[in-house]
């Protein structure tokens, strides 16, 4: 048996056939096969006879055939029988002919688009137009060190399109929200392609993304891998575990915390031990791996507070617990005895006095 071009061939079966469950249209067959003109389910259901070669043929007009009309040919001898699913003369066939990872995004608008192309197609290679695909990314391997414990196969942090989806708080970043897009369908043109866009907030990581069709009842799928490269988060390691909030650590303990100890001399810091922004006292001339204000404000939510940073939320993305207090450390002096905060909520700025100050920390790489 073969199923060409909405052909069925059939043989070696016993001389009485019954046909259901079907409906064909006329078309012209070899003198010498049974020519069967139409049948129908139930009470039209007729008994036809092979040939002396034990065959016959039932050829669907692909021209005067429409889609979806014929769903399945049911064949009986005795007891015997079976079902051929059919797809009319437009069997879809799907494939991603081109794609274009997502680069690095450490400036500019802190975030990354990927591009996909496929094309649908019918079993004789002719384009399918009209046709809707729908996207959907399947998996996710994220490979940045900023990803909290837990969250190495999350899909957070993307958008079908060629921009991040708008206005989400804190918490809404911290959601799956692509796996329930509605706008991750496309529609094919007349040479049978489209194209989609996949936008990420993240970085470094490798999706799997798949392509689906469905045509005459058939769903067809073709999958592709996608990368994307640095971004904000790249620069940083994930904050340590929360138990049930951040830990709340002094200037000095975020400091050691993020540079080991005998980098910082004492509780207090004096003006002639920073100079911009940079940690010059004692004996360690380095600013360490606390972050400075425009690389915690480049991971916080975009606000009004920080619309000159670009940013798109990346740290929470990456599971930076919401419910952590929303102020954080930074390595930037603000005065004689005080060091920047960003609130990681909104991007805001602010100070607090070294000594007697709590806040977390979240470390560069």
């Amino acid at each position: 048996m073969y199923h060409r071009f909405g052909s069925l061939r059939i043989w070696s079966l016993p001389a009485a056939l019954v046909l259901g469950y079907f409906l064909l249209w006329p078309a012209p067959l070899p003198d010498d096969l049974i020519s069967v003109r139409a049948a129908y389910a139930g009470d039209l259901s007729k008994s036809y006879v092979t040939d002396s070669r034990r065959e016959f043929l039932l050829e669907l007009d692909g021209n005067t055939l429409p889609a979806g009309e014929v769903e399945s040919v049911t064949v009986r001898s005795g007891k015997n029988g079976r079902t051929f699913t059919l797809n009319g003369n437009r069997a879809g066939l799907i494939s991603i002919t081109s794609f274009s990872n997502g680069g690095d995004f450490i400036s500019g608008n802190l975030y990354s688009t990927a591009s996909l192309t496929a094309k649908v197609v019918d079993t004789n290679g002719s384009p399918v137009s009209e046709a809707a695909v729908t996207w959907s990314v399947i998996s996710a391997q994220n490979n940045s060190p900023a990803m909290m414990s837990g969250w190495g196969r999350k899909k957070t942090g993307l958008t079908w399109r060629a921009t991040p989806e708008a206005g989400l708080n804190y918490e809404e970043l911290a959601q799956e929200r692509i796996v329930n897009a509605t706008n991750n369908t496309s529609t094919t043109d007349p040479s049978g392609a489209t194209t989609m866009q996949l936008t990420d907030i993240v970085g470094e990581r490798i999706l799997t993304v798949k392509a689906e069709v469905t045509i005459s009842g058939i769903t067809y799928s073709a999958t592709q891998d996608v990368s994307f490269g640095k971004g904000p988060l790249s620069k940083f390691t994930a904050p340590a575990e929360y138990l049930e909030y951040a830990p709340l650590l002094t200037f000095r303990e975020a400091y050691v915390l993020c540079n080991g100890a005998g980098k910082y001399d004492s509780d207090g810091v004096d003006s002639s031990n920073w100079k911009n922004g940079d940690y010059v006292g004692g004996k360690d001339k380095d600013s360490g791996k606390m972050p400075t204000v425009d690389e915690m404000r480049a991971i916080s939510p975009p606000s009004q507070r920080n619309g000159d940073a670009n940013a798109q939320g990346a740290a929470y993305a990456a599971g930076w617990d919401p419910d952590a207090p929303s102020w954080w450390w930074t390595g930037e002096a603000g005065g004689a005895l005080d060091a920047f905060f960003v609130d990681l909520y909104d991007g805001d700025a602010g100070y607090g006095l070294v000594v007697g100050s709590h806040a977390p920390v979240a470390c560069l790489r």
